[in-house]
């Protein structure tokens, strides 16, 4: 019988991996509740103690959830200064994070567990971190278009919010739909809006 990826000896990065994307995978399936390091184990065809070996604990492997979403900003930030025209920018900005969670909607279960998380204090800061920078970059960039009168509005931050706060959810009520459709072509709509609705020519 030809052994699975699980009961296979993997290079310890491969391994990791797999342990990250099980971890969301469970908490999607079950719930945060079900998820422990017994069961993520199992998951994996490992040991408990072979776990161990790679993270340091349930806290850790969540930290390590969350910085694989956070690796598509150091992509996407890279990306979006090469992109001179404003409204596509910001449509690159909403797309890049709409195809991510289309390609992982496992993410969603653990970024949506906020009762859960607030209680795994370092999980807590690292989420915070990681969608500060987003609002950061945002907030300065919309600055930038409102002082130069480029479009509608008078609160940078205000306007951050909208465009967060559609992207949070969007990929909401596309999980509560059973991932039904194309959510990234329903970002394209999304885009398409608030571009009409930002910028005056």
């Amino acid at each position: 019988m030809e052994p699975t990826l699980s009961q296979k000896r993997l290079p310890q990065e491969q391994r990791r991996q797999q342990i990250i994307f099980e971890a969301m995978k469970i908490i999607n399936e079950e719930g945060y509740p079900a998820f422990t390091t017994r069961r993520l184990a199992k998951r994996v065809g490992i040991t408990e103690p072979a776990l161990y070996r790679h993270f340091k604990g349930k806290e850790d492997i969540l930290i390590n959830v969350i910085q694989e979403l956070d690796k598509i900003w150091t992509e996407t930030h890279s990306e979006l200064e090469r992109i001179k025209d404003p409204k596509k920018r910001i449509c690159h900005f909403i797309s890049a994070h709409f195809k991510y969670i289309e390609r992982n909607p496992d993410i969603l279960a653990v970024l949506f567990a906020d009762e859960y998380i607030r209680l795994e204090n370092n999980v807590q800061l690292k989420v915070s971190h990681m969608i500060d920078k987003r609002v950061e970059y945002l907030n300065t960039f919309l600055s930038t278009l409102l002082e130069g009168k480029i479009i509608c509005g008078e609160n940078a931050r205000a306007l951050t919010l909208i465009i967060m706060g559609s992207i949070r959810m969007a990929a909401r009520n596309w999980r509560n739909k059973n991932y039904s459709y194309s959510l990234t072509k329903y970002g394209e709509d999304i885009c398409c809006n608030l571009v009409n609705m930002l910028f005056k020519n």
